[in-house]
């Protein structure tokens, strides 16, 4: 997927592919006051109020605490940008905008574009990162909880993008018992499998901080699941043994290619022989692409991780000894890779004879 700047009639997508655009500007200025206004829009209880209903900018001035101008010049930054929408003196939200937008929508992403202020302080440190190779090192220096509410609420709002699907892409063993979550703190997918699966009972394990926070997200949404949060680091720590069904989704971009391996090597060797690994992942491909790309810079930037080849995941499932290995895209999520695997059985010992 390529990001980029959209034409509007004929002269501008001519002037696009004559090169008259100074398409830089766009990506290196532009794009940077758009994604502010969004930010601030969110953030400042905007996009938030006008979802209950119209209002004008005086309004929405008044019941925010804003300033009069500046709230007229947000709004119609966010009208351009095709999220409101302005009918008379009022606006409202836009209803394509309203799918992603609306708290009350089960597809919102407002909580990622919340934690977007985190990203940016991450992104200010692009070049000395780049310049030392040491990186920002979230998981290590992101210690406020606030900090880390709001990564897990982010989290949990692009896994409910695709959970339902994911869940219902993947065949486990007939009747699983017991699922491990490595790294899904925000409860969705254990959740989304509970529901599926009544026989289920989920542990989900991760970082201290994030699985004190996913236990009381869990139980406002999830009360009625089987659902263990466990604290812990699933790269040293015992993961247990005999799990039917191993998850390890968006965790692996997060290491470098060595640790990234032997972390798939341990969460396989959690499962009972015949148990299904499942691993859900951004991919490059072969081809340039902007998105695998950029999330690839990110990813390094954060922990020194990365974007790996499908083809990279798809050959250490099968050198550590998993059978049935299969890539999946989703259509709801361009770029994501979901693979599946099973544990292969023991091999039985065979008795020697003495002749």
């Amino acid at each position: 997927m390529r990001l980029g700047v959209l034409p509007q009639g004929l002269a501008e997508w001519l002037a696009l592919r004559l090169n008259l655009v100074p398409t830089p500007l766009a990506d290196g200025v532009f794009a940077m006051m758009a994604c502010r206004a969004l930010m601030a829009g969110v953030r400042l209880g905007i996009i938030d109020l006008l979802a209950t209903g119209p209002a004008s900018a005086g309004a929405l001035a008044s019941r925010l605490g804003l300033d009069p101008m500046g709230t007229v010049a947000l709004t119609e930054a966010l009208v351009s940008g095709g999220y409101l929408e302005r009918v008379g003196e009022r606006y409202r939200l836009a209803r394509r905008a309203g799918r992603w937008l609306d708290p009350n929508s089960p597809t919102y992403v407002g909580n990622l574009i919340r934690f977007n202020e985190d990203h940016w302080s991450w992104w200010s440190e692009l070049e000395g990162v780049v310049t030392s190779g040491q990186p920002v090192s979230v998981h290590r220096t992101m210690e406020d909880s606030a900090a880390w509410r709001r990564y897990l609420l982010a989290m949990r709002d692009l896994a409910g993008l695709v959970a339902n699907d994911v869940v219902a892409s993947l065949r486990p063993p007939a009747r699983p018992r017991r699922l491990l979550d490595i790294g899904g703190a925000h409860g969705v997918y254990a959740a989304t499998f509970c529901r599926r699966y009544p026989s289920l009972r989920a542990t989900v394990l991760d970082l201290p901080p994030v699985a004190l926070i996913g236990a009381e997200l869990s139980s406002a949404t999830n009360p009625d699941l089987d659902i263990e949060f466990r604290a812990g680091d699933a790269r040293h720590d015992d993961l247990g043994a005999g799990y039917d069904i191993v998850l390890l989704f968006d965790v692996l971009h997060h290491f470098p290619a060595e640790e990234a391996r032997q972390l798939l090597g341990r969460a396989i060797a959690a499962l009972e022989p015949g148990g299904m690994i499942a691993v859900l992942e951004p991919t490059r491909a072969s081809r340039p692409d902007q998105l695998a790309a950029l999330l690839h810079l990110h990813y390094f930037l954060a922990s020194r991780g990365g974007v790996f080849a499908a083809d990279t995941l798809a050959s250490w499932l099968a050198a550590a000894g998993c059978r049935g290995v299969r890539r999946r895209s989703l259509r709801r999520a361009p770029g994501l890779s979901l693979f599946s695997a099973y544990r292969a059985p023991a091999t039985p010992l065979r008795s020697g004879g003495t002749g």
